[in-house]
């Protein structure tokens, strides 16, 4: 199926009507649709004009190809089969991204972005000459309020009031 034209670079004043008069000259046009965004109604810059026959297509190819309308020069070319999508809406950060709980990140870690801590940061890093703290170890916080360590028992409000009484 050679007879779908994709035309792209339209000018946004195009429309499928006026998009089919600009084609009309190459053959019979089956059908023209300029595609439009939903929510504003306005034109996203490209469209399809389908003829009747292939050579006509071809011929509107070779012609209107970098013809310059409204000062854009038209991009076209046989249309390709639209290709499948993933019906979770892609991967936009929301839901049905598959990446909770991952450490993926939004784009790929670029080695030569300098990403180091700032020298004001103290850092401990994992090593085998590196002090881990013991699990009993209590962590004292900015307030001088003493947190238990991990897997310290901490009664339940409730059970503190039991206690009281």
């Amino acid at each position: 199926m050679k007879n779908k034209l994709y035309v792209g670079n339209l000018p946004y004043s195009v429309t499928s009507e006026s998009l089919k008069e600009m084609f009309a000259q190459y053959g019979e046009i089956t059908d023209s649709r300029v595609i439009i965004f939903k929510d504003s109604g306005r034109s996203r810059g490209f469209g399809f004009v389908e003829f009747a026959k292939d050579e006509d297509a071809e011929r509107a190819v070779s012609e209107m190809n970098q013809k310059e309308v409204e000062g854009r020069k038209l991009v076209v070319n046989i249309a390709r089969p639209m290709e499948p999508r993933d019906n979770d809406g892609g991967d936009r950060g929301g839901y049905g991204s598959d990446t909770r709980g991952t450490n993926e990140t939004a784009a790929p870690k670029n080695d030569d972005d300098d990403m180091s801590m700032p020298s004001d940061v103290d850092t401990a890093v994992a090593s085998d000459d590196a002090e881990t703290p013991a699990v009993d170890d209590e962590v004292v916080v900015a307030d001088d309020t003493e947190v238990p360590a991990d897997d310290a028992v901490v009664p339940a409000e409730d059970e503190k009031d039991d206690e009281a009484m």
